[in-house]
């Protein structure tokens, strides 16, 4: 069975653009929101993080999350996708990459800061969140 066409177009999106909000529950139950930087691979959204943040925290606790990925501030016509979908923290060896390691950075994202991320994940210091959806719908006016 071929995609969906919102489907196509989210995933085709979601490829281009990094901003991201995610959206997780405190212990108290009440949402909160983190801004993020993403990159979509394979079917899934890949974020890192410190292993002891409070993102960390709640979405191992509940690892049901919302992530709304939208244009840059700049662009004329605001643009987003929101997902809906389970969190989890994997090891930095089923990190998303290439044939070349740099394959993984999302755009936008400069080498000195990727290698410090990749320094940071092979300490221990910071872990990949995956986010595979279970939901995706498009915002605004997509082409």
């Amino acid at each position: 069975m071929a995609p969906r066409p919102e489907t196509t177009t989210a995933e085709d999106f979601l490829r281009a653009h990094t901003r991201t909000f995610l959206l997780t529950l405190r212990p108290d139950g009440a949402p909160t929101c983190h801004p993020m930087v993403d990159l979509w691979r394979d079917g899934a959204l890949w974020l890192n993080t410190y292993r002891r943040s409070a993102k960390v925290r709640n979405l191992t606790a509940e690892p049901r999350v919302a992530c709304v990925v939208v244009t840059d501030d700049d662009e004329p016509r605001f643009r987003g996708v929101v997902l809906r979908g389970r969190a989890e923290v994997v090891a930095a060896p089923a990190a998303p990459a290439g044939p070349d390691a740099r394959a993984a950075r999302p755009p936008g994202v400069g080498a000195e800061v990727t290698e410090r991320v990749r320094d940071r994940l092979a300490e221990g210091k910071r872990v990949l969140v995956r986010i595979v959806p279970e939901a995706m719908r498009l915002v605004g006016e997509h082409a």
